[in-house]
């Protein structure tokens, strides 16, 4: 267990002033002097500095272009001292209850890598208590509209949420930075799963809550990044004998969202993300090649992570999944059965 942890904490913010006072107030108090706070305003006008700059506990305020939230992270991180051995990236749309920095540096197991704390939102209800990651790709809040008292004990989680994720920046360093290609969404995805080739833990503290200001309306923007991003995650990170055992079902899922993007008159806005995405192979196929060549785990293994049940809200009523459900847990198994020689 670690007694004390010298946390570097990363915000990168674009035009929130108002939230980033509102998380630099929930912070005060719980800095320790060894803590290190620095804020990214990736605006063009730079409209948050002033609030950044009339918090001490801030020691560091970055100007930079909006080339995206990892480029955000990464230049962050970059400006760390030495002595910080653990980032906690954490959004500029999130307040942490009192003591959840304490929970988040005191008694962390060290099998665990990286970690994060229950994130909750404006109705009481949570948000995420980690992610999940399904065998289509997609992935979604995991606990989403439970109540936070059902969480008593840290638990294991495979997907962190970048909302608030820590990370010890020495398992930063060996895996790379945050993963630049995307721009916006997929980034903790990955950085996660990373770890969870390289057969690393993840964790979430249950009692250290955040509070996070979110809203789940999806513009033509987050649908772009999305969809497009989905296809890039997979190329970069799945062994390739799941992406071939996989490659019939993908291809099924990818017509249902072609269809659903007509019904939905996104279906433009589809076929862009898919163009966008063949642009951008022969570099996701260099990034794979390092992320790949490092796997500590069999492909079995990795298939064995990834869900196949849909039960969140987030993307409907989970009742109209039920068939979806069976097909997928029946096609994991036979795709597991062909991999259980090589497990």
């Amino acid at each position: 267990m670690n007694k004390k942890l010298s946390i570097g904490i990363v915000i990168v913010v674009h035009n929130t002033p108002g939230r980033l006072k509102k998380l630099l107030t929930s912070l005060k108090g719980q800095i320790k002097d060894s803590d290190y706070i620095v804020v990214v305003d990736n605006h063009p006008e730079h409209t948050s500095v002033k609030i950044a700059n009339d918090f001490k506990e801030v020691k560091k305020v970055i100007l930079s272009k909006n080339n995206g939230f990892a480029v955000g992270c990464n230049s962050g991180v970059e400006t760390l001292p030495k002595n910080i051995d653990t980032v906690f990236f954490i959004n500029p749309d999130t307040t942490l209850s009192p003591d959840a920095l304490n929970r988040l540096r005191t008694n962390i197991p060290n099998v665990w890598s990286a970690w994060m704390g229950l994130l909750v939102k404006k109705d009481g209800l949570v948000n995420s208590a980690g992610n999940v990651v399904h065998i289509s790709g997609l992935s979604w809040c995991s606990g989403f509209n439970k109540e936070p008292s059902e969480y008593t004990e840290n638990i294991e989680v495979n997907i962190l949420s970048g909302a608030c994720l820590m990370i010890r920046k020495s398992e930063l360093d060996k895996i790379g930075d945050m993963p630049e290609g995307y721009f916006l969404y997929y980034e903790d995805t990955e950085l996660s799963t990373r770890l969870l080739l390289e057969n690393k833990q993840m964790g979430l503290i249950h009692n250290a809550l955040i509070y996070h200001d979110y809203d789940f309306g999806k513009s033509k923007t987050k649908w772009f990044y999305i969809e497009r991003n989905r296809y890039m995650y997979i190329l970069q990170n799945w062994p390739f004998a799941v992406i071939i055992l996989l490659l019939p079902y993908l291809l099924i899922v990818d017509l249902g969202l072609f269809i659903i993007s007509i019904l939905e008159r996104r279906f433009v806005l589809k076929v862009k993300s898919l163009g966008s995405f063949l642009v951008t192979i022969p570099n996701v196929l260099k990034k794979r090649k390092v992320i790949i060549n490092t796997k500590k785990i069999s492909s079995y293994s990795f298939l064995n992570n990834l869900a196949t049940k849909i039960d969140t809200e987030q993307l409907g009523n989970p009742k109209k999944f039920t068939i979806i459900n069976v097909i997928s847990s029946f096609y994991k198994k036979i795709c597991l059965l062909v991999l259980l020689p090589f497990k």
